[in-house]
């Protein structure tokens, strides 16, 4: 799911992508900024993008 914020696509794009309804990808969404303290979902998107791949972390 973060890997389709951090490109941009919408509800609708993700869902396709996911083969799953909109709905299913808003309630993901709003799940991961609850548990986050997030307000919107560029926020994770930009923080995603920030931060260092979780491969690069573990071969250092």
């Amino acid at each position: 799911m973060l890997r389709l914020l951090v490109r941009g696509l919408s509800y609708s794009g993700s869902a396709k992508a996911l083969c799953v309804e909109p709905s299913t990808v808003k309630y993901h969404v709003i799940n991961m900024l609850q548990k986050t303290g997030l307000e919107n979902k560029l926020q994770p998107a930009i923080a995603a993008s920030e931060a260092k791949p979780v491969v690069e972390l573990a071969e250092k």
